[in-house]
């Protein structure tokens, strides 16, 4: 039993595969490409192999090669086109130029441990070489799924650390230098809302009017805006989320709603000819010229978005509400994250205690008899 089974795809690519009951009474699909002929070329094959039971012999030890390809085919309907495409450039730049030849069962921890070893001779960061990790230990968890391989060649097998970058935060002086040095423009409100409510770059272009609610001073994130993949729904419960909309950013983005003319609904908050902005050119174009302008330190757009939590607890806001506003998974990566921030904090919080009472803080002791009738 066997048929040609056709996929399109939302880009409007179309592929074709073969699928088919093995000599052994397992459903396979082995992807053909994009013409129908190749399909049934490869469907004539497959069933004279499986009519002799030869079918897979070959195939159940595929090079990693031949296997990425098939594992990025079948991701296709899984993954976001950026996130595809992030794992394909690992995939062609990284993996198989060092482990491409290899058969799968031939991917020992020891081939593992050298192959990561390897990139660090070539240079390639600790952080690169830990999302390299990430994809092939992803890859070949595909593989023990389909018992081609017994057991996952990466476990026990530690990426390099990564050394945790130290982070910039505007002090409340800088952000109000950046905010006038731009004020009334289109990167001055992007800065406004980013150190106002710590969305992350692609939320932020992902905006749209109908997601800003003036009249109830929040702004619900549900999507992000990616230059491969366009406006993509967040996918996660955590990164879909209501931020607040402080007293001092209403205003500006009502003056912007104004300037623009009061859009529709569907149009973004950050618009470029029509559609959002691209990344690159807002910070090569528009952010670093600001900080410029404002005498600042060039820094990170990211770093807008640890501003916000630095002030954030700065202001007294618990590590619960945080996590929930940054958007984070869970409360280990606010933690992870910013934990260092709130050790600070609590330690002014100590010493201002401190020399309250080495300036002579005066404790009032009761008399002997209100302290009888003190409540206990």
């Amino acid at each position: 039993m066997s048929y040609i089974r056709r996929r399109e795809y939302p880009s409007g690519k179309v592929s074709y595969a073969v699928a088919f009951k093995d000599q052994h009474g397992r459903w396979r699909e082995v992807v053909a490409g994009s013409r129908r002929k190749d399909a049934e070329v490869l469907l004539r094959r497959i069933s004279q192999e499986v009519a002799a039971g030869t079918w897979g012999r070959k195939e159940e030890n595929p090079t990693l090669s031949e296997f990425s390809r098939s594992f990025l085919e079948a991701k296709k309907d899984e993954l976001k086109p950026s996130t595809l495409k992030d794992y394909s450039e690992v995939v062609h730049n990284h993996i198989l130029p060092i482990l491409g030849r290899l058969r799968l069962k031939e991917i020992t921890p020891l081939e593992v441990q050298e192959f990561l070893l390897r990139l660090q001779e070539k240079g390639v960061s600790s952080a690169t070489t830990g999302k390299v990790y990430r994809v092939l230990k992803v890859i070949l968890r595909r593989a023990v799924a389909l018992e081609l391989l017994d057991r996952d060649p990466t476990v026990g097998i530690s990426p390099p650390r990564v050394e945790r970058k130290e982070m910039r935060f505007l002090t409340p002086e800088e952000v109000n230098r950046l905010l006038e040095a731009t004020e009334g423009t289109d990167i001055g409100d992007l800065i406004a809302v980013a150190v106002m409510t710590g969305l992350r770059q692609g939320e932020l272009l992902g905006l749209r009017w109908r997601d800003v609610d003036l009249p109830g001073r929040r702004i619900n994130v549900v999507r992000s805006w990616h230059a491969v993949s366009g406006h993509t729904d967040l996918k996660t419960a955590s990164s879909r989320r209501t931020v607040p909309i402080p007293q001092g950013l209403l205003p500006i983005l009502e003056a912007r709603h104004r300037r623009m003319g009061f859009p529709p609904p569907s149009s973004p908050v950050f618009p470029e000819e029509g559609k959002s902005k691209d990344r690159r050119n807002l910070i090569a174009r528009e952010f670093e010229p600001a900080l410029e302008r404002a005498g600042l330190p060039r820094i990170r757009f990211h770093d807008l978005r640890h501003t916000f939590a630095s002030l954030a607890i700065e202001g007294g806001v618990d590590l619960k509400s945080l996590q929930a506003v940054m958007g984070h998974a869970n409360i280990t990566t606010t933690a992870h994250v910013y934990g260092h921030v709130y050790d600070t904090h609590l330690e002014r919080v100590g010493k201002g205690v401190e020399l309250a009472l080495q300036g002579g803080l005066k404790v009032i002791r009761l008399a002997r008899k209100d302290r009888k009738d003190a409540p206990r």
